[in-house]
């Protein structure tokens, strides 16, 4: 018993000295990991199966285990998705300031009317909303990463370049389409919201309405 208790306790000092040296391993190791995984992905082919061969196969206990593990494997990229929205939140947090005076920009370019807050309240209300927002526009490209990443295993390699090539694709016209978008129209419907308003009455606008009015402009 003594032996044991001593074995396991010289096991767990020996870990504890050479963590250091396997972090360091899997550092250096990794970039290669990823290659290797790279390279597997865009070499191999993948089974070919009728539809109705898949679903006859569902009687197999093999092929419904296997289906649980493809879905807990979508659990694991959604987790990882969702990590990284929750660290661009943070992001989003600790430069609030300056996403308020990015969004505020147009307006100010415009007018020097400032934007009202109705109520002590409302303040609580739109900082959580502005940071989900810029959590979400953050991490969409890497969510739909995760979702190709999920898929790619089942696509023939000319389908998985395309799929990568699709990526960068939808990268570059999420950012052209939000640059369209904040320095293009976003000032043209403004300015027709300020010389509307001014023919009709006092535009004295609230903070949160002209938050959403600025999302609608930004991504949709």
């Amino acid at each position: 018993m003594k032996n044991n208790t001593l074995k396991k306790f010289l096991f767990q000092v020996y870990r504890i000295i050479t963590y250091p040296l396997r972090v360091l391993f899997w550092i250096i190791t990794y970039p290669y990991k990823i290659l290797r995984k790279v390279v597997y992905i865009f070499t191999t082919e993948p089974e070919d199966r009728p539809f109705s061969d898949v679903l006859a196969s569902f009687a197999n206990t093999n092929v419904r285990k296997n289906f649980w593990e493809q879905i807990f494997t979508l659990r694991f990229h959604l987790i990882r998705a969702l990590f990284v929205f929750a660290i661009c939140c943070l992001v989003s947090f600790f430069y609030l300031a300056d996403i308020f005076n990015f969004l505020q920009t147009p307006l100010n370019n415009l007018t020097n009317s400032g934007l009202r807050i109705s109520g002590p309240g409302d303040i609580f209300d739109i900082i959580p909303k502005v940071i989900f927002a810029g959590g979400a526009v953050l991490t969409m490209p890497y969510f739909f990463f995760e979702i190709y990443l999920y898929v790619v295993p089942g696509l023939k390699t000319v389908e998985r370049k395309i799929g990568l090539i699709l990526q960068v694709f939808f990268f570059i016209f999420l950012v052209t389409a939000i640059a369209v978008s904040y320095y293009l129209i976003l000032p043209i419907s403004l300015s027709s919201a300020i010389s509307l308003t001014s023919r009709f009455g006092v535009y004295d606008w609230e903070l949160s309405r002209y938050l959403s009015f600025v999302s609608v402009n930004l991504f949709l």
